[in-house]
């Protein structure tokens, strides 16, 4: 062995520490992210199991109490859904516990956890929205509610369904697609150091 030979081996190891230094920050730094992230979804979470968890007994009471079949109707079939919901909610977050060995295994099973929420997000119109406010207009006709007092609602209800919507949209912009990218980035750095 040479000169050169123990200078080209002394170099690769710096060059490798300094890798692992950054490895491990990058590492901390989404980790950082990522635990406020899903603190966030948590909470959101915790929000709608306890609003679901009133809504049933309170619409099941109404069911009972309400008088006309159509309203009756209108109420039962908003029980499945809030069950549906909180399913729906429910089967997302076991994909929450990720369990890996290497970072690259931790950097896919984030990618794949926060591209299952993206998706409860950005299709909240038909599962989350919709079928409870269609529930609800179809309440209000079987209690009677006629003319500009139903279209009053009804305004209401698609005002209240495009800003959710809305909201939900600009999450999924704002904040879901810019954690994935980062993730994605991220990984290919790393399986480009390989």
């Amino acid at each position: 062995m040479n000169e050169n030979d123990i200078k080209k081996i002394w170099e690769s190891g710096m060059l490798r520490t300094a890798v692992e230094i950054d490895t491990d920050r990058i590492a901390a730094d989404l980790n950082i992210q990522l635990n406020d992230f899903k603190k966030a979804i948590q909470k959101r979470n915790m929000y709608e199991y306890a609003a679901i968890a009133i809504l049933l007994p309170v619409t099941g009471a109404m069911v009972v109490a309400v008088q006309g079949t159509f309203a009756k109707i209108a109420l039962a079939m908003s029980i499945p859904w809030a069950i549906w919901a909180a399913y729906k909610i429910y089967n997302v977050r076991h994909k929450e516990h990720i369990y890996a060995t290497s970072m690259k295994a931790y950097l896919m099973q984030c990618i794949s956890y926060l591209a299952a929420e993206r998706k409860l997000v950005s299709s909240v119109l038909y599962w989350y929205i919709l079928p409870p406010n269609i529930c609800a207009v179809l309440f209000f006709i079987g209690l009677g509610i006629r003319g500009i007092p139903l279209l009053v609602m009804a305004i209401g209800i698609v005002v209240l369904v495009a800003f959710t919507y809305f909201l939900n949209q600009r999450s999924v912009k704002t904040k879901f697609d810019p954690l994935i990218k980062k993730l994605e980035t991220t990984l290919s750095q790393l399986e480009d150091m390989d």
